[in-house]
C-alpha cells in the first residue's frame, strides 16, 4: 500500500462513532438542494440531467453487460470525460477501462475534489503517451453532485474501493467525512493526515464562521487532522501535494 493511503477503513470502519458502523443514507450526505434532485432521482425523474455532470478518466461503462463504446474512446484520446446524469443513469455497472487494476473483482478508484489537480495528475500520466496505464479517476470539482453520486454508486456496487485525497479546510473535511459515512469500509483516506496537512504548506487564514463547520466533522479517521486545523486556523491545498499523490498512484502501477 502506497504510504499516503491510510488503512483504517480498509476492512471496515475504524470503530468509534457508532453513525458510521453502516452506510448513511443518500438524503443523509446531500445538502437540501441536492436532498430534492436525489427524492427526484430516486422516482426516475431527473433534474437538470445535463448540467448535473460527473468528470472521470480510465472508467469502463456496461449497459447490461455490453461496454459503452465512448467511454473507452475518450480515454484512447487521452480525454477526460464530463459524464452528464442523463447518461450515468444508463449504466448499470462501472469498471476500470485496464483489466490489470482488477483483482478478484475488486480495484481501486482515485478520488481528487479539485480540478487542477485532476488535470495536472491525468497531465503527468500521459506524458509517456501511455494511456492505459491510467488508473480510475474522478474529479468532484469542489462539491457533491447528485451525478458523482450515481457514479460512485455503480462503481461502489461493481467493486470499487475509493482512495479519496481532498483540501484541508472545513468544507473538504465534510466532504471526506460524507464518503467515508456513505460507503463504510470501502473508502480510504489518502494524504489527509496531519504530516500530509503540513506538507501541503497551511497559508490561508480560516475566518470563525467556517472554522465552526468543523465542530460537524467527527469522524475518527479526520479528528487528528481537524485538531490540527483548528489549532492553526489556516488551510491548506491539494495542489501542494500533487507531487506526493502522483508518487503514491505511481509506487501502485509498479508493485
Amino acid at each position: 500500500m502506497a504510504a499516503g493511503i491510510q488503512a483504517g477503513s480498509i476492512a471496515g470502519n475504524s470503530g468509534g462513532n457508532g453513525k458510521y458502523a453502516t452506510g448513511q443514507s443518500i438524503v443523509e450526505t446531500l445538502s437540501a438542494t441536492e436532498e430534492i434532485s436525489e427524492l427526484l432521482y430516486q422516482f426516475n425523474l431527473l433534474r437538470d440531467d445535463m448540467l448535473n455532470f460527473a468528470t472521470c478518466f480510465g472508467l469502463a461503462g456496461y449497459d447490461s453487460g455490453q461496454e459503452v463504446v465512448y467511454w473507452r474512446a475518450a480515454s484512447e484520446a487521452g480525454a477526460p470525460l464530463n459524464l452528464p446524469l442523463r447518461e450515468i443513469v444508463k449504466v448499470t455497472a462501472v469498471k476500470p477501462l485496464n483489466a490489470s487494476w482488477l483483482a478478484d473483482g475488486r480495484f481501486d478508484v482515485f478520488v481528487v475534489e479539485n480540478s487542477g489537480v485532476f488535470s495536472a495528475l491525468l497531465d503527468k500520466f500521459l506524458l509517456n503517451g501511455n494511456w492505459d496505464a491510467i488508473p480510475p479517476l474522478i474529479c468532484l470539482h469542489g462539491q457533491f453532485k447528485l451525478a458523482s453520486w450515481a457514479l460512485l454508486e455503480r462503481l461502489a456496487q461493481s467493486g470499487a474501493r475509493f482512495l479519496y485525497s481532498g483540501d484541508f479546510d472545513p468544507e473538504g473535511l465534510q466532504m471526506a467525512q460524507k464518503l467515508l459515512g456513505r460507503y463504510p469500509g470501502k473508502v480510504c483516506l489518502w494524504r489527509m493526515k496531519i504530516e500530509d496537512y503540513q506538507q501541503a504548506t497551511p497559508s490561508v487564514p480560516i475566518e470563525d464562521m467556517r472554522l465552526n463547520k468543523l465542530r460537524s466533522v467527527t469522524h475518527p479517521e479526520l479528528m487528528d487532522v481537524n485538531a490540527a486545523i483548528c489549532e492553526q486556523k489556516l488551510a491548506a491545498y491539494q495542489e501542494g501535494i500533487i507531487e506526493l499523490l502522483f508518487q503514491d498512484i505511481n509506487d501502485k502501477l509498479t508493485h
